[in-house]
């Protein structure tokens, strides 16, 4: 896995890991998220769990839920907030999420899926919400159902 150094407030953005996204039922992509979720806790920072919620019957049976195995690193830790998003860009929730918990950022890993949509807007919206602080994408925690060159793997780390 990449080699990632930390500093005390980087903040890893996990977007839509969510069954109902075909995406995000890659194995090695769970593995991944599973992995960082696991070292970032570890290191005691902070975790954004961002999830699409459309209302109504968009998601059903639990499909709403991120994947099981990213959730239960999550047991027993108060570092990391579920937040809710209506659409592509989830950066406005995690910015009200770090400012409630008083935190501000040194740097956002951000992962998930699609790559080039939820990813990539939120990847975005955190730029241009934090002008000094680096964004950076974890090419091996993303994947995407396009088949076009997505905008993370031209940017991944």
């Amino acid at each position: 896995m990449q080699q990632i150094h930390m500093a005390s407030n980087e903040v890893l953005v996990v977007v839509d890991m969510q069954p109902y996204f075909a995406a995000s039922r890659k194995p090695s992509v769970i593995e991944a998220n599973v992995n960082l979720v696991r070292r970032f806790r570890r290191m005691n920072r902070p975790i954004a769990i961002v999830e699409y919620y459309g209302g109504g019957d968009y998601l059903e049976d639990g499909d709403g839920d991120t994947h099981r195995p990213i959730m239960k690193e999550l047991d027993g830790y108060s570092r990391f907030g579920v937040l809710w998003k209506n659409d592509d860009d989830g950066s406005s929730v995690v910015q009200d999420w770090l400012s409630e918990m008083k935190i501000i950022p040194s740097k956002f890993w951000v992962t998930g899926v699609n790559g080039c949509w939820c990813v990539a807007s939120t990847a975005e919206g955190l730029e241009l919400r934090y002008p000094d602080v680096v964004v950076r994408y974890v090419k091996k925690a993303i994947n995407c159902s396009c088949s076009s060159g997505c905008e993370y793997q031209r940017r991944a780390a």
